[in-house]
């Protein structure tokens, strides 16, 4: 069983895995210092390979050829998604501790021998927290109100500016891999369980080659999946509106009745215009209500399914066709 796994999601990132293979290759020797590595094999490179359509898996094969007591890798059926990938290298990867990181080099790989040491000073969970992003003005100002509101609606403490990238002791590892739902948001069950966590900051740089694969509409999905995963405040919120909707039609009705006896005929129609609004407008929330629980219906309905998170076509250490 090696010490140290570090699993990275990889979805048509051929442009970016030989740099990422030369910056592990350069950082191995010190990482292997800092866990006082006894053989190759006390360090595991996972890589989970998300249905990618370019020369990605022929790349990771490659590295591991190269060195197959270090670098392995998996292959995913089709591109079951980001969170998915991520589920599959925990579930997969055999170390006493666990490093989740992107393919994309916006995650330092250098940035895990300080998780390492925050790790053996007894922590159970080392997340990198983003000091600075350098991406667009209005990217980190959709950002930043993201976490702001997640933060303030979450049913319990999360993590402000934390990605996935962070170092997990494998008892959180089993932990996280005996939790049942299928609709995983890694990070959100990342705070979930507790136990002895600290942030370590750090700049998330530009992408090094190649283009994002998170779509504004992948983006807000993810958005949505995190604020669903982790709060259900917002059926409070439905509530709410329903509530207010309720006040707004028994004003009606006493406005109607009020109409029928004390205002002439004649002058009715002047406050049709403003009732008609007013009705329009609380339909919506309304409408907005019944969103929102479709929204945790269709959640559900998923985890009632219990299908497989994803379906392995290819393991470079164990046999195919494994799903979870």
């Amino acid at each position: 069983m090696p010490k140290l796994s570090v699993v990275i999601p990889v979805f048509n990132e051929a442009d970016n895995l030989p740099r990422l293979y030369q910056r592990f290759k350069a950082l191995l020797p010190q990482l292997r210092k800092e866990i006082s590595a006894e053989t190759k094999e006390d360090i595991e490179i996972l890589f989970v390979n998300d249905g990618s359509s370019d020369n990605s898996a022929a790349l990771l094969e490659s590295f591991a050829a190269s060195e197959p007591a270090v670098y392995r890798y998996i292959s995913l059926s089709r591109n079951f998604g980001h969170q998915a990938a991520v589920s599959a290298g925990i579930y997969h990867a055999r170390g006493s501790a666990v490093v989740i990181m992107d393919a994309d080099l916006q995650d330092p790989p250098e940035l895990i021998l300080d998780m390492v040491k925050k790790w053996e000073e007894g922590f159970d969970v080392v997340y990198a927290v983003r000091q600075k992003r350098e991406s667009p003005f209005f990217n980190n100002i959709a950002y930043k109100f993201y976490y702001w509101f997640k933060c303030l609606i979450a049913d319990y403490p999360v993590q402000k500016d934390s990605g996935d990238f962070s170092l997990l002791d494998r008892k959180i590892v089993e932990v996280i891999n005996k939790f049942p739902e299928k609709e995983r948001y890694v990070r959100g069950l990342r705070a979930w369980v507790g136990f002895k966590q600290v942030a370590l900051p750090y700049r998330r740089v530009e992408r090094q080659a190649g283009k994002s694969k998170y779509s504004f509409f992948a983006l807000a999905r993810l958005a949505l999946s995190g604020i669903l995963s982790t709060s259900v405040k917002p059926l409070f919120i439905s509530g709410l509106f329903s509530f207010i909707s309720i006040l707004m039609i028994i004003g009606v009705i006493v406005y109607s009745v009020f109409s029928k006896f004390y205002i002439p005929q004649d002058q009715m129609p002047k406050g049709w215009t403003s009732l008609i609004i007013t009705v329009a407008v609380f339909s919506g929330l309304q409408l907005i209500s019944i969103w929102l629980l479709s929204l945790y219906m269709a959640r559900m309905y998923r985890e009632m399914l219990s299908r497989p998170t994803y379906l392995i076509a290819h393991d470079s250490l164990k046999k195919d066709g494994e799903g979870r």
